[in-house]
């Protein structure tokens, strides 16, 4: 062993600003690399499905759709840390209008019966964060919907405090109370008679939302022990605090 050499550990820890650009740069390849050309195989497996009718290239097809949304989810879980958040008072009603369009609720097209209270207050929040969880909560009410119910959302607001809860309520297959907790973990996903796969993320991007809002999320029973119900708590909105316009 030579001159000067020591058997104490050296830091090998990576400085943080060269994580978060690796970060960066996966995401990016992530985002160009992988979804183009998931996209064109799924368009030739449908190409060749029309041409030759066969259940394997069904799957196929329902595997790269699968795939396509566990990527873009992947992405949006990875990509909310560098969210630039503004915090404003965000008009609840808004905030759920919005996370319904996200969502691609179409009230017109589809028969599901959504019940929205009046007077709902605004809350301290990101409007981008908040629309993206709502999102998620509302796509995993509908994906989980009961095969013998029509899909009911019921959507309220309850002050707590210095605080608002507001509680998505749905009629759908239900989660079990031992798995309502991890539920919230990236990549969990509940195996289930009936269940539509997900893609483990949604309930992750709804509580890494409410983490950089200050807030907190978690589920419970619903009122009439249907379902089952995703709530949010975010701080009230301070006097003086700059207003969200209540455009969408």
């Amino acid at each position: 062993m030579g001159r000067g050499s020591t058997d104490q550990p050296t830091d090998q820890r990576i400085p943080e600003n060269e994580v978060r650009r690796d970060l960066d740069l996966f995401l990016s390849l992530a985002n160009h690399d992988l979804q183009a050309p998931l996209r064109t195989l799924r368009s030739f497996v449908e190409l060749a499905a029309e041409e030759h009718p066969s259940p394997f290239l069904d799957e196929a097809m329902a595997i790269a759709g699968r795939l396509q949304r566990l990527l873009r989810a992947t992405l949006t879980y990875g990509r909310l840390p560098r969210h630039r958040m503004r915090l404003r008072a965000v008009p609840l009603p808004v905030a759920v209008e919005l996370g319904m369009q996200r969502a691609g609720l179409d009230l017109s097209e589809r028969p599901i019966d959504v019940k929205l209270a009046s007077g709902m207050p605004a809350v301290l929040a990101d409007r981008v964060l908040l629309a993206m969880g709502l999102e998620a909560i509302l796509d995993n009410a509908l994906r989980f919907a009961h095969p013998e119910r029509q899909p009911v959302i019921t959507i309220d607001a309850v002050a707590a405090g210095d605080r608002i809860r507001l509680r998505i309520d749905d009629n759908g297959l239900g989660v079990p109370a031992a798995d309502r907790q991890r539920c919230f973990d990236p990549m969990v996903r509940l195996a289930g008679s009936g269940r539509a796969p997900g893609d483990g993320f949604g309930l992750a991007v709804v509580r890494r939302a409410c983490d950089m809002m200050r807030g907190t999320c978690g589920m419970a029973d619903t009122a009439d022990g249907l379902g089952v119900r995703v709530w949010l708590e975010l701080p009230a909105v301070p006097p003086g605090f700059e207003a969200e316009p209540t455009d969408i």
